[in-house]
């Protein structure tokens, strides 16, 4: 059985920054959907809402793509996204299907402070218009929004998706990411590699 490690949890929380140090650190590949989407928008863009919705689903589709590419190698990797309920069935599926173990680092915290991060990096001129939040309709110029969202909606959102609370089992280890000063990336790491070594080892006999 070999393992996937997942990092999951709010928007603005560090996931991306994170999954990038871990990714070196223990010289495993990691694909980041918001990565995927960055490319796609690039070469395809959208102009609305709905468009940007299909864009979204099919940089999931992308991203399990890989996932299953790398599966088929029955080596451990990461994989990076704000993780939601419609998107564990496909997870799900491949995780059984393969026998991989999932190892899931969830960012999380103080709401009212990562919605305070997600709003600056909103309206952050240089933020990237893949990322473009749903309530910025018409597109605003460089991106920035015009009625910024509300911390209720902000709050309602998170939830109804499950990104907060999202799990496919197996181990997890839980970040609080209100306040980055206090978070060990080596702390992490160590606690990722010991799963690592749990989880992994010389291939089944079939």
């Amino acid at each position: 059985m070999s393992c996937c490690i997942l990092i999951a949890g709010m928007p603005a929380s560090g996931k991306t920054t994170f999954a990038a140090s871990l990714s070196k650190a223990l010289d495993l590949p990691m694909v980041s959907k918001d990565r995927i989407k960055e490319l796609m928008y690039d070469h395809i863009g959208y102009t609305t809402h709905a468009e940007k919705v299909k864009l979204s689903t099919a940089a999931t589709g992308v991203l399990y793509y890989f996932a299953e590419s790398l599966m088929r190698t029955g080596r451990p990797f990461i994989l990076e996204n704000n993780f939601e309920n419609v998107t564990k069935p496909g997870l799900q599926r491949l995780l059984e299907e393969y026998r991989y173990r999932p190892v899931t680092v969830r960012f999380g915290g103080d709401v009212r402070v990562i919605y305070e991060r997600y709003l600056a990096r909103e309206q952050t001129a240089g933020r990237h218009g893949g990322h473009r939040a749903s309530n910025a309709w018409p597109p605003q110029n460089a991106g920035v929004l015009a009625v910024p969202l509300t911390m209720e909606d902000f709050v309602a959102g998170v939830a109804q998706r499950g990104i907060a609370e999202f799990t496919v089992g197996g181990e997890e280890i839980l970040v609080d990411a209100a306040d980055f000063t206090r978070v060990s990336y080596e702390d992490i790491t160590a606690q990722v590699r010991r799963l690592l070594g749990r989880y992994t080892g010389p291939p089944e006999i079939r």
